[in-house]
């Protein structure tokens, strides 16, 4: 996962959208939205070098098959109001094995959109969702 995410200049990947991490060695992928796909890229890529990714599932096939093994790439940009729902539909047409939420609910990213980072975490800048999903805060190495 080096360098700038494919499809996109720097401007335009600070632009809402949905974005796929593809394992290159078994082709499974990860399937996500982001507010600015580059911060997304940057957190996910950050979070997995340390070993402290929320999803178990990417973590160990990131620590099994290095890192050179996967990609992140934009499927589309869209409006911030459409994640939702563009998300749904790419989780539903290529079915991410890495991926453990797959029913995105209107409360799980209208919190997230609304209040885009949590104040009492904000050096890990975990999304408000994630505390609902995975349940409290991660602890990360300093």
């Amino acid at each position: 996962m080096k360098g700038r995410p494919k499809n996109g200049t720097q401007q335009e990947l600070s632009q809402p959208g949905i974005y796929e991490i593809v394992n290159s060695m078994g082709l499974h992928k990860y399937i996500g939205q982001a507010v600015s796909i580059h911060a997304r890229w940057v957190q996910h890529k950050r979070e997995l070098r340390l070993n402290a990714h929320h999803n178990p599932h990417l973590q160990h096939a990131w620590n099994k098959y290095g890192e050179n093994n996967f990609h992140f790439r934009v499927i589309e940009f869209c409006k911030m109001r459409d994640l939702n729902k563009r998300e749904q539909y790419w989780i539903a047409e290529l079915k991410p094995e890495y991926n453990i939420v797959t029913i995105i609910s209107e409360w799980h990213h209208d919190k997230t959109q609304a209040k885009f980072y949590d104040d009492e975490d904000r050096d890990v800048r975990r999304p408000e969702w994630h505390k609902w999903v995975y349940g409290g805060h991660r602890k990360t190495s300093t």
